[in-house]
């Protein structure tokens, strides 16, 4: 008797999507296929998330920071590649304090598991809570996390990053580097 794998191997590979994993993208990060690559930022919403003494003034919208290079990142307190990702941000921004923001949008269904797990984190980025899931629909997220936007100094999305592909990091970092140097 002969077995199929092809459930086992399907199932796998809707796990490996849900989180990213390293199961490839139909954004992937060095394609233009993203409805928003090439467009303005669309508008963020949801409730925004202090996690610090000044945090709750700090503008949680990518059009607030005009003349910056912007990151917006989506991410959950499930997924373990935005466990990876979000220091990895967070420091590339303490890098360019005056050039670059990066905004956390949390894609949670509670603020009771998000808020704690970006004090444990020790985030200082600015945070939102995509509590209507508004954001993620504005945005076109696929179906994986974390989502990384890049964001040129005048708005524009430059940059879609799905997934934790090996390298991305790298990636995200260079296309940033390359924004950031422009005037």
């Amino acid at each position: 008797m002969i077995h199929s794998t092809r459930p086992f191997a399907v199932a796998v590979a809707a796990l490996l999507l849900a989180c990213g994993g390293n199961a490839p993208s139909r954004f992937a990060s060095d394609e233009a296929n993203h409805p928003l690559v090439g467009k303005p930022a669309a508008v963020l919403g949801g409730t925004p998330m202090a996690i610090g003494a000044s945090a709750d003034a700090r503008p949680r919208e990518p059009s607030a920071y005009a003349g910056n290079v912007v990151v917006v990142d989506f991410w959950a307190t499930w997924c373990e590649p935005c466990r990876q990702a979000l220091p990895k941000l967070d420091a590339l921004a303490a890098k360019h304090p005056d050039t670059l923001v990066v905004i956390g949008v949390s894609e949670d269904d509670n603020t009771a598991d998000a808020l704690p797990f970006a004090r444990k984190l020790g985030l200082q980025m600015p945070l939102v809570f995509d509590d209507e899931k508004k954001a993620a629909s504005l945005w076109a997220l696929p179906p994986a996390l974390p989502v990384t936007f890049v964001i040129d100094r005048a708005g524009v999305v430059r940059g879609v990053f799905v997934g934790a592909e090996p390298g991305a990091d790298d990636r995200i970092s260079a296309a940033v580097e390359a924004l950031v140097a422009r005037p």
